[in-house]
């Protein structure tokens, strides 16, 4: 009987606030980039090498950041006054969009490479936002934890740097398929 009340009781009570930021924010926010990613531009010619899929991921990010951080704005200036706000703003746009920025260009990476692989293109995807979705969810339980965001700053860095040595590579630079117009034949 007793083991039963304690797992009721544990089944009753809410998620707490790391679980759900690692668990639900971060992969919610990787895939709708994904998403966006895929069916704006992941089809187009001019996604014609790996390197588009950074590139495009990192512009995906940007908007989805702006977006993010003017609704933050918006509500944080009602609770805290103009100043309070204007400094949050500025520390969450600085380092959040930061991460959106890296988290999202790792996840175009594999997605770039998805698109060019002869085979395992959707255990590519899958892996890119994977490592997305942790990166992002990492940052947002650090966040959470006072002085987190101080600790999230180094590891950001290094995390940059470390996909940003596979995004130096020629095999990822390099054009896979020329952008050109089907011209035809008329005679």
């Amino acid at each position: 009987m007793r083991t039963s009340i304690h797992r009721q009781a544990w089944l009753a009570r809410p998620v707490s606030l790391p679980y759900s930021v690692f668990f639900l924010a971060g992969p919610i926010e990787e895939l709708f980039k994904l998403i966006v990613l895929r069916y704006s531009v992941y089809f187009t010619n001019d996604f014609n090498q790996v390197f588009d899929g950074v590139v495009y991921g990192v512009m995906v990010a940007l908007g989805f950041s702006l977006i993010e951080n003017c609704g933050y704005f918006f509500s944080i200036q009602q609770d805290h006054g103009l100043l309070l706000s204007i400094i949050i703003i500025l520390t969450r746009g600085l380092i959040t969009t930061t991460m959106h920025v890296t988290a999202t260009g790792i996840m175009g990476y594999y997605v770039g490479k998805s698109k060019f692989a002869s085979s395992g293109s959707r255990m590519l995807i899958f892996k890119g936002v994977a490592l997305a979705a942790m990166l992002h969810g990492l940052f947002n339980v650090l966040a959470v934890f006072p002085y987190g965001l101080y600790i999230s700053i180094p590891i950001l860095i290094a995390i940059f740097f470390i996909f940003r040595s596979k995004w130096n590579r020629p095999d990822v630079r390099m054009v896979w398929r020329p952008v050109s117009k089907t011209v035809t034949n008329t005679i």
